[in-house]
């Protein structure tokens, strides 16, 4: 899932913010969104797996429901590394609900900045 902007936070406060990311290994997402990401995407289901020792929001074959997990969506070889604008574009988006609370990992890349501006006309 892509956000155009992210803070990451502890107990004392602000740690991390960046613009443009995609949140991986998502262990929570605050009600609005998981009900807004599951109605257009329902192959992400929370699972544990024995990779990462993890329960998180993980990508699901379409076809067999076999967990397939964030290692080989993100690998550089994996659907969301766009090489390229025509390859970005090809992405579909979908513009979300706006702010949302999640417990996640933020993965950054220069063509993650570049989304709502090559592809965000859908």
């Amino acid at each position: 899932m892509w956000v155009p902007s992210f803070e990451e936070r502890d107990d004392e406060g602000l740690v991390d913010q960046g613009e443009g990311a995609l949140l991986r290994y998502i262990e929570h997402l605050d009600e609005n969104a998981t009900a807004f990401v599951t109605g257009h995407a329902p192959w992400l289901r929370y699972a544990p797996t024995r990779t990462s020792g993890q329960i998180y929001l993980a990508h699901h074959c379409t076809t067999c429901g076999a967990l397939q997990g964030d290692h080989f969506v993100f690998s550089p070889d994996g659907p969301y590394w766009p090489q390229d604008d025509a390859q970005l574009a090809s992405l579909r988006f979908i513009r979300g609900l706006g702010p949302l609370t999640a417990r996640a990992s933020a993965g950054q890349s220069a063509w993650m900045e570049k989304v709502q501006e090559v592809c965000g006309h859908v």
